[in-house]
């Protein structure tokens, strides 16, 4: 089971990844901070992921953000995966399919040499939004 985190654990590991700093950037932040750290409920890959997804975005982005996730009615990591996900554009989520399917548990230097230099770049931004995860150098992912 997944430890859920208390609300002051929950909103230093969210800024941390919105902000990349523990504090927000502006009142209105730190309130819509708040309504997200509400939403992920403690989990802290839910708090990473939506973290990673709204650093720098603006605050009519983070809005928007929050509104989309409102119309989920229970969330589930997958769900909030998914908005993630869903932001991708065409090049990236083709090469987030190619590393679900063939390399997972594979060097992300190898990478990169098989899908073109764009991997390159796109694994960052995967790393970024926690739809993957680089340890020791070798590329995972949750399932």
């Amino acid at each position: 089971m997944l430890k859920e985190l208390n609300h002051e654990e929950a909103i230093e590991l969210f800024n941390w990844w919105a902000f990349k700093q523990n504090i927000p950037r502006s009142k209105d932040f730190k309130d819509l901070s708040d309504c997200v750290v509400k939403y992920a409920k403690g989990l802290p890959l839910a708090l990473k992921v939506l973290g990673g997804f709204l650093y720098n975005k603006s605050i009519d982005e983070w809005k928007s953000t929050l509104k989309k996730l409102e119309k989920i009615p229970h969330m589930k990591v997958h769900n909030i995966l998914r908005v993630s996900y869903d932001k991708l554009d065409d090049v990236e989520q083709r090469i987030f399919l190619d590393i679900a399917c063939f390399f997972r548990g594979e060097d992300k230097d190898f990478v990169p040499r098989i899908l073109g230099s764009d991997a390159d770049i796109v694994i960052r931004v995967l790393q970024e939004r926690c739809l993957i995860t680089i340890y020791e150098n070798m590329i995972d992912m949750h399932d």
